[in-house]
């Protein structure tokens, strides 16, 4: 963690370069502590600070922004995550999580800082810790939670570590009449995706694992988004996306607080309103999107994502 004394406490830029008479140029200031800041408007006359030279030259130009302003603190809410907006379909009593991972941080960074808990399919609201989410905790293991409440989260692991930059199947199943909860990490390592992966797979035992247990009770559904790649510290953070990059978001839409951001890919990922049996969820590993998913399974997606899908008309 940075040391906040050696922060920059007061940022800013404007919008634009250069300004034409008569046009606006807005500034947007980020005061790290809430602190007050002056603000002025200067014609630079000379910029070189050479003391062989004529020295640094400005005039202060009075304008309406001059003067003492209110400071206040504007997060970035960094990662690169995948944001699904909450739909009455995501509001399921039972669920089966899957995708295919390939994590680059599971336990430490390049430091050997450990990293913490990071998320994979998350919808889960830390706020209130309601939903249900994939994880990998700050052990490395891949874990499922399933929350109810405040103090009241039901964790559940496989137990083993998860290797770095080795692909996995990766799959999470909770059945809401049994209440029985299944978990799963199996290393697939092929001719194509294994680089070094294969030499650090032996035994197999040291990552791989499937485990069962009962849950105690079932997860409260919420309004959170779907994430892949982090999780949601809270559903509203006043900030919206539309249009230009986000180009295929016409009107505004709210994003959230994001956390618990995932260092790796992710490929495949599926999201059913059952528990899936094995046999079905290597079903969903065989196919990116939903075109080789039998019939009968269809019918319980609630999301396939293909994320080579649309690349070329995109790439531009």
């Amino acid at each position: 963690m940075a040391n906040q004394d050696l922060m920059l406490r007061i940022t800013g830029y404007s919008d634009r370069f250069s300004a034409r008479p008569g046009e606006t140029v807005k500034f947007h200031v980020n005061s790290e502590f809430n602190e007050d800041y002056e603000a002025k408007i200067v014609r630079l006359i000379h910029g070189d600070t050479n003391p062989d030279g004529p020295g640094y030259k400005e005039e202060e130009i009075e304008t309406s922004i001059s003067g003492s302003h209110k400071g206040e603190n504007q997060p970035l809410y960094s990662g690169s995550y995948i944001f699904v907006p909450h739909c009455e379909f995501m509001d399921v009593d039972s669920f089966t999580l899957c995708a295919l991972i390939y994590p680059t941080t599971p336990v430490t960074d390049t430091e050997g800082v450990n990293v913490g808990t990071q998320g994979l399919l998350t919808k889960f609201d830390e706020g209130s810790e309601t939903g249900f989410g994939l994880f990998i905790n700050e052990d490395g293991e891949l874990t499922l939670r399933l929350g109810a409440g405040k103090g009241k989260v039901q964790s559940f692991s496989t137990g083993k570590p998860l290797f770095r930059k080795v692909w996995y199947k990766v799959a999470a199943s909770y059945n809401a009449e049994t209440g029985e909860v299944r978990l799963t990490q199996q290393a697939h390592v092929t001719n194509t995706n294994g680089g070094h992966g294969m030499s650090m797979l032996h035994p197999l035992e040291d990552t791989n694992d499937t485990v069962t247990a009962s849950a105690s009770g079932a997860h409260v559904n919420n309004d959170a988004p779907f994430l892949m790649a982090a999780s949601t510290a809270a559903v509203n953070s006043g900030r919206t996306i539309c249009g230009d990059h986000f180009k295929e978001v016409t009107t505004p839409l709210e994003i959230p607080v994001n956390t618990y951001n995932y260092n790796g890919k992710i490929e495949r990922p599926k999201f059913l309103n059952k528990a899936a049996t094995p046999t079905e969820i290597e079903l969903m590993f065989a196919s990116a999107g939903v075109e080789h998913i039998p019939n009968e399974l269809r019918g319980s997606l609630v999301g396939a994502w293909d994320f080579s899908a649309n690349m070329e008309k995109n790439a531009a």
